[in-house]
């Protein structure tokens, strides 16, 4: 038996290989209740298991423990109970410090870093060994220390650093008492370069200092720092620490390197070991020896692990599924490739590949050049698409700023559908579409701008955005639903600012639903402003 220090209890310990030698101390949660690997333990051994967690919907704790606990309410737990799991951790923490039992405290998961490469490629370890003075670091006096030139970048025999053959280089003098010494010949890794390579933009071609100080004033802190979704974890913890060490020695300004952190998804290839993405001849041999897809798909899980249970995998060029830009580039062309990629999926999120889906883009900007070739009359927005101009500016403008690139791009697609509709596009509305699919699909856009006879040199990038007016966002007309006894029986435009009583009168004027109500007794009108009208009606 052990006692709880927070509340002097006596508590049951219990010692079993069970637990996860990397988790806290090594102590289990020990809620089995609302942990599966605890559940587990609980049931193996007979343990009470104990809700302290409700959901919203009853679970049964006989079969399987409620893990989501970030929805439920808390029970069993004295002066905690009804509280939600974040408003519980606030509120035992107050206690806790009330009490003098405890405090609040931020843990950093930040692991051990192994901080060396048996490798040329990466920034030389300044650091010398001595037989006398043992390791010893180069004065700053003696820094840069540089790679020496070689050819031969293969590791040596046993693993060890090319550079450890190139005895010229590695033999030196002790900096601390001047006899022989030789030097380290593990260099840095690539974390070395990246944990604030972002500061050296600030002041590329400074020889004297990493960035001066007038510099890191005035570009410091990253206001938008984006990068790949794999490097979240590592990257954004090496380089806070990095950069939190720079700021306690006063080399940089401020205590956080960025404002603002995004994390791009990863494009997903298929799966050449999943049962579904195998050619035919393939799926047809396993069914024969296996006699069942199930069993098949069993064998491959067998062969190549959980993985070939999913249909799509980060691409790698061991599995081969990796896609060439080249190929695409040169089937579409570059615009294509840039519009598939930021049109096939929210920015964060991971995505499929689609070949398939490319072919579609690049009818996309076939129809864009088509409006070309068929300029209509007219000066300015015309009044049927004046709103849907206006609305297009201010969507594609916020989307690129959210990096929502594939709505911005639906949008120029509904744009160009309706110009379609009204027989073209006028100068006007296509000099604007061209603007706002110019960062989407640079190369055609310039090309058409110049068409359009704007002079060579100036250049459709520079030119200034498209602006839209607030007021003409708003539609003056919409569509509504008519609707009797919740069966629709017409739609009609009518004014965005319309009555309920006006709308009423003009659904029950429209000669299908005039028809439909006809002997009849109206109990109920009900208007859903800039969506329906409802009308019950009875006998």
């Amino acid at each position: 038996m052990g006692v709880n220090p927070v509340n002097e209890q006596q508590i049951p310990i219990f010692i079993s290989d069970y637990v996860l030698a990397t988790y806290g101390t090594g102590a289990i949660m020990a809620v089995p209740a609302h942990d599966s690997r605890d559940w587990e333990f609980a049931k193996k051994f007979g343990l009470p298991i104990v809700e302290v967690v409700k959901g919203k919907a009853p679970s049964d704790l006989e079969k399987e423990a409620f893990t989501d606990v970030a929805t439920g309410t808390l029970v069993n737990s004295g002066f905690l109970d009804g509280l939600s799991v974040r408003d519980a951790q606030d509120k035992m923490v107050a206690w806790l410090e009330q009490t003098g039992k405890g405090h609040k405290k931020v843990n950093y998961k930040l692991r051990d870093w192994v901080f060396s490469r048996q490798r040329y490629w990466g920034e030389p370890i300044p650091m010398v060994k001595c037989e006398k003075c043992g390791w010893q670091p180069l004065p700053e006096s003696s820094l840069p220390l540089t790679l020496p030139d070689i050819v031969d970048f293969e590791p040596g025999p046993d693993g060890e650093s090319p550079l450890a053959r190139h005895t010229d280089w590695v033999k030196t003098t002790c900096p601390c008492c001047g006899g022989p010494a030789v030097r380290e010949t593990d260099t840095m890794p690539q974390w070395a370069g990246s944990s604030w390579y972002f500061l050296r933009y600030m002041d590329p071609h400074n020889s004297e200092a990493l960035a001066s100080k007038e510099a890191l004033d005035y570009w410091s802190p990253v206001d938008w720092y984006n990068g790949g979704m794999e490097h979240t974890t590592l990257h954004l913890l090496y380089s806070r620490f990095w950069h939190k060490f720079l700021y306690d020695i006063g080399v940089v300004p401020t205590a956080e390197p960025y404002q603002k952190r995004t994390s791009h998804g990863m494009i997903l290839g298929l799966n050449p070991h999943n049962f579904a993405n195998l050619p035919a001849d393939e799926q047809k041999k396993l069914l024969e020896e296996y006699g069942s897809q199930k069993a098949a798909e069993k064998a491959l899980e067998e062969k190549y692990g959980e993985m070939a249970r999913h249909p799509v995998v980060k691409m790698s060029k061991s599995l081969g599924n990796v896609v060439n830009p080249d190929d695409v580039v040169a089937a579409y062309g570059a615009d294509t490739m840039r519009l598939y990629e930021m049109f096939m999926g929210d920015f964060e999120q991971a995505a499929p590949w689609q070949t398939s889906a490319i072919a579609g883009c690049n009818r996309f900007l076939d129809r864009v050049w088509g409006l070309s070739e068929k300029l209509v009359e007219g000066e300015g927005y015309r009044p049927a698409v004046e709103t849907l101009m206006h609305q297009t500016i201010k969507k594609v403008g916020a989307d690129i700023e959210a990096l929502k690139m594939n709505t911005a791009i639906a949008q120029l697609m509904t744009l160009v559908n309706a110009l379609y509709d009204n027989g073209g596009a006028t100068r006007a509305e296509f000099e604007t579409l061209v603007q706002l699919l110019n960062p989407f699909a640079p190369h055609m856009t310039e090309e058409l701008w110049e068409k359009l006879g704007h002079a060579h040199d100036q250049q459709l990038a520079y030119y200034p955005w498209p602006c839209y007016d607030e007021a003409k966002c708003v539609e003056a007309t919409v569509e509504i639903a008519v609707q009797v006894n919740g069966k629709v029986r017409a739609r009609l435009k009518v004014a965005a600012d319309i009555t309920a009583p006006d709308a009423i009168a003009a659904a029950k004027a429209e000669p299908a639903v005039a028809e439909a109500i006809a002997g009849k007794t109206v109990v109920k009108e009900i208007y859903v402003k800039g969506r329906l009208v409802n009308l019950a009606v009875k006998g």
